[in-house]
């Protein structure tokens, strides 16, 4: 979570390591544990938001990841559904022409010209 926080705008000011907090629960500092918990909560939430916006940073902000977002698109998506369907098409009339030139479809009255 640490790292995550500095690549996306940094450690905030309640946030305590788990570790610490065991000695702050020792030593009965509740109000600096529940900010941390408050800190983390919000952190989580914000987390949430930057991935449904697609901006949350990571160390692996590699060029593959930022390929694989721009193919998650609307508009990707519909070339990918056209490109399908014009192949899927395609394949079935080679398929048909295939299939007339070597008389498999004469049973029904479809012929070779």
């Amino acid at each position: 979570m640490q790292k995550l926080m500095e690549v996306n705008g940094g450690i905030r000011r309640d946030f305590v390591l788990g570790k610490d907090e065991v000695e702050l629960f020792r030593q009965k500092e509740y109000a600096r544990l529940h900010a941390s918990t408050v800190c983390k909560v919000k952190f989580f939430s914000d987390v949430v938001e930057l991935t449904l916006d697609k901006k949350l940073k990571t160390t692996r902000s590699t060029a593959l990841v930022k390929v694989e977002r721009s193919v998650d698109g609307v508009v990707a998506k519909g070339i990918g559904l056209a490109a399908s369907a014009y192949a899927i098409i395609d394949l079935g009339g080679k398929a048909v022409g295939y299939a007339i030139r070597h008389g498999w479809l004469a049973f029904i009255g479809i012929t070779a010209s």
